[in-house]
């Protein structure tokens, strides 16, 4: 799943995270850094200004997966 601006727009003006919408665009933009396999979870989180549990629970809110699992 990749977010684009189309799927972001309406987003923006729901969320609770980030304070301007400033931090809201980074939130989002740095959530499709994330999915999109450019940076890892850590990075994400620090990015986005946030532990990494308070960044899953944004992943989760917004339905975005986090997590892989592989066969092992």
């Amino acid at each position: 799943m990749v977010l684009r601006p189309a799927a972001l727009v309406p987003n923006l003006h729901t969320t609770q995270d980030g304070k301007t919408m400033d931090d809201k665009v980074t939130i989002f933009i740095v959530a499709d850094l994330f999915v999109s396999g450019i940076v890892t979870l850590e990075k994400a989180a620090e990015l986005a200004g946030k532990s990494i549990w308070d960044f899953i629970d944004f992943l989760k809110v917004h339905d975005i997966p986090w997590g892989s699992y592989t066969e092992e």
